[in-house]
């Protein structure tokens, strides 16, 4: 691709007869920590798995931004939608107002990001990126490239790698991930994390609570933090 395009946007689609709370949002943050190289791709099967992983392990969850109720099914034989067109015109009112406005945000950000991979360059014309995130450059539709690793800005200084990049557009929360070179060094894995109670555990420990018991499952969580950190 070429310098100054965007990183490109992908999306994973989740189908399921019901979800559980957090549930794609967690999914998502482990098949990114997968996709950057912090985790091998057979840690799915093993937190899969609740013989060899009862418990959850801790982890932050993908950032709620992106994630979208993309469709719902219903028998229509019991269940029927129904849209008047008064409501239908507001409706896209409103989505278009929306989209320009964003629109117009992401322009801003497309422009400034190419300025800095191509080194400030005042002749360069940037243009809206489309539908599938990709920039048009100098009248060069540029692919969304995300191949461009090293770059000069202003003064010559070293710009960030794309993969360093990935590493905080991939979470965007501040601080969830490490970046650089030690970024894979400092990551934890998760078979090796402190885990969280498991639904009979919590229910335990509910019951303990209410009937003024001692909270033995709450120390042994207590414990497995503590010597985790």
């Amino acid at each position: 691709g070429a310098p100054g395009a965007p990183p490109r946007l992908c999306y994973i689609s989740v189908k399921g007869t019901a979800f559980l709370w957090h549930q794609v949002r967690c999914i998502a943050a482990v098949l990114f920590l997968v996709g950057l190289g912090r985790e091998d791709p057979s840690v799915i099967d093993r937190l899969l798995d609740l013989a060899a992983t009862p418990r959850k392990p801790q982890f932050e969850m993908a950032p709620d931004e992106p994630l979208l109720l993309w469709g719902s099914g219903f028998d229509p034989a019991r269940v029927r939608f129904r849209l008047s067109g008064a409501a239908r015109s507001q409706l896209e009112m409103h989505v278009a107002q929306c989209m320009q406005r964003h629109m117009m945000r992401a322009a801003v950000w497309a422009e400034t990001w190419a300025h800095l991979r191509l080194g400030n360059n005042p002749d360069t014309d940037v243009t809206l990126p489309d539908a599938g995130g990709d920039v048009n450059v100098n009248g060069v539709d540029t692919g969304g490239g995300g191949n461009t690793t090293h770059g000069e800005g202003g003064g010559g200084a070293a710009s960030a790698s794309l993969d360093q990049i990935s590493a905080v557009t991939a979470m965007s929360t501040v601080g969830s991930l490490a970046v650089g070179g030690n970024a894979r060094a400092s990551h934890v894995l998760l078979v090796h994390r402190a885990t969280e109670l498991t639904y009979e555990e919590r229910r335990g420990q509910l019951a303990e609570k209410v009937g003024g018991a001692a909270g033995t499952g709450s120390s042994t969580y207590r414990a497995t933090v503590e010597g985790f950190v």
